[in-house]
């Protein structure tokens, strides 16, 4: 089985996409509008009233790592899952099979 590059590039690339809306700063609901924090595995950034408060370096660090395996890893299985329809041959076979 060949190995499709430009379907793993555009599953890096999608998946890129939905990891980081996922670790975009979101406000924590209605009840605390005025508090902000970023980070999907680890939450690494907190804003109060849109000033940076707390940062740490290594759950940013942790958290770039863990979402870049699981991209990369993501993608290579999507990009090595290669759906093949069956060929007039199977079809063929399948009815031969069936009328003998």
């Amino acid at each position: 089985m060949r190995f499709r590059w430009r379907a793993f590039i555009t599953w890096v690339f999608a998946l890129s996409i939905v990891f980081v809306h996922v670790n975009w700063p979101q406000d924590a609901g209605p009840l605390k509008s005025w508090i902000a924090s970023a980070g999907a595995a680890w939450i690494y950034g907190y804003w109060n009233h849109g000033r940076l408060v707390q940062f740490d370096i290594l759950a940013l660090a942790g958290d770039v790592a863990v979402s870049v395996v699981a991209i990369v890893s993501i993608a290579a299985l999507c990009a090595r899952s290669k759906r093949e329809s069956p060929g007039p041959e199977t079809h063929d076979a399948g009815r031969a099979a069936t009328t003998d």
